[in-house]
């Protein structure tokens, strides 16, 4: 469940629900623990107020991190459908995985630079701000709390310090080699280059992502046993988060692979029916969509060249009274208005359109746009299981 903010460079910009919770989280750790401790000259409200901006300033510079991804991946012409912020940071929903070193070491590359960027940044004006207020004083030591220019800058101090840190530990948490962090993309980039095998330097770079998610687990529970139960919770979480999407990847990864060995010719079904333009919505609502009830047909001419598609949706759109006289030339989806796939296309490529379009099944033609059959997702996963039983099967007997 998530909500649209925003759109930058076209890319849509989506919070997802946990957010809210992890925001009040986050904002309410900071107000009652770190900026007390930076601060102790401060009221609560003017905590408050610190950890508010500064949890802003976090989920601002998650979504800056996200964005850099994104702006590379568009600058070698791969679609990001999305970037989501969620309750462990956020994601860059790319159409595509690079499979040329360059491409994916740059793209993995721009999150972490950016951020340790975002940290000197912050870290220069917290500098600043420290030296012009005070020279001789500590960090959080000016020169009266009760005035209010010291009070703001007070308050500018200790957030500029929070965002310098919180960067840096982004951008260097980011660089841990473990998918699906940008450090295990980095690494898989660096053994493809070294190995010229993409699906061996995958495999390495996660299963040295489920080590370290191991790690996480280790020092987690230790520091529940040092005392700080909160902080070790959070280690254990990040080390379940590590492990479920270093696991989650290579299970899809499998999935793609296997998809994208099988051919749509060998996979749809020819039995095709098919209406003409000329007849009309009373007519295939009665003699096709009342008898075989599909939710939609092609629609072709004599030679089977496929010239759109007509839906139960739109027919039903269509005033009882008109249906008799309304033809389905009228009312149909045109050839291009609709995603059609050669023979020669794979399941892979036909699963990917059918979950961006969302749809169920998509029409196969050939190469004179010729329909030759349809394929449905059901279609696509019963391979799949087929073809991943047949591999455990052989792999149990060699």
């Amino acid at each position: 469940m998530s909500l649209q903010v925003a759109k930058i460079k076209q890319i849509p910009i989506k919070l997802h629900f946990s957010l809210i919770l992890i925001f009040l989280l986050i904002a309410w750790t900071l107000a009652y623990s770190f900026m007390p401790r930076y601060a102790p000259e401060l009221n609560q409200v003017q905590h408050w107020i610190m950890s508010i901006i500064g949890t802003v300033i976090l989920f601002l510079s998650v979504l800056i991190h996200e964005l850099s991804h994104s702006i590379v991946a568009r600058s070698y012409g791969i679609r990001v459908k999305q970037i989501m912020l969620f309750i462990f940071g956020g994601v860059s929903d790319i159409e595509e995985e690079p499979k040329e070193f360059k491409k994916e070491f740059k793209m993995a590359m721009a999150g972490p630079a950016i951020s340790l960027a975002l940290s000197a940044i912050f870290g220069v004006f917290w500098w600043v701000i420290t030296v012009v207020a005070e020279p001789s004083s500590t960090p959080v030591s000016f020169s009266s709390a009760n005035d209010s220019s010291a009070t703001a800058l007070i308050m500018a101090n200790g957030i500029f310090y929070y965002s310098s840190i919180l960067n840096l530990i982004l951008g260097i948490f980011n660089l841990i080699p473990a998918f699906p962090m940008d450090g295990g993309r980095i690494l898989r980039s660096l053994l493809f280059r070294r190995n010229k095998n993409y699906d061996k330097s995958t495999r390495i770079a996660v299963r040295i992502g489920v080590i370290m998610s191991y790690v996480f687990f280790g020092f987690g529970i230790l520091t529940i046993l040092s005392g700080a139960f909160v902080s070790g919770l959070w280690i254990i979480l990040i080390g379940w988060f590590l492990q479920n999407g270093a696991q989650s990847y290579l299970y899809q990864y499998d999935v793609m692979n296997i998809l994208s060995k099988i051919r749509l010719n060998d996979l749809m079904k020819t039995n095709i029916i098919s209406v003409s333009e000329d007849i009309t919505i009373n007519n295939v609502l009665r003699n096709y969509f009342n008898i075989y009830m599909k939710s939609s047909f092609p629609v072709t001419k004599i030679n089977y060249e496929i010239i759109g598609t007509i839906s139960l949706k739109s027919c039903l759109n269509v005033p009882e009274q008109e249906r008799d006289t309304t033809l389905v030339k009228n009312v149909m989806s045109p050839k291009n208005k609709i995603k059609l796939l050669n023979v020669n296309d794979t399941a892979e490529k036909a699963l990917s359109i059918m979950i961006k379009e969302n749809q169920d099944k998509i029409f196969v033609c050939n190469d004179n746009d010729i329909i030759e059959g349809v394929v449905s997702k059901t279609d696509i996963i019963e391979a799949m299981d087929e073809r991943k039983s047949f591999i455990t099967t052989r792999n149990k007997g060699v």
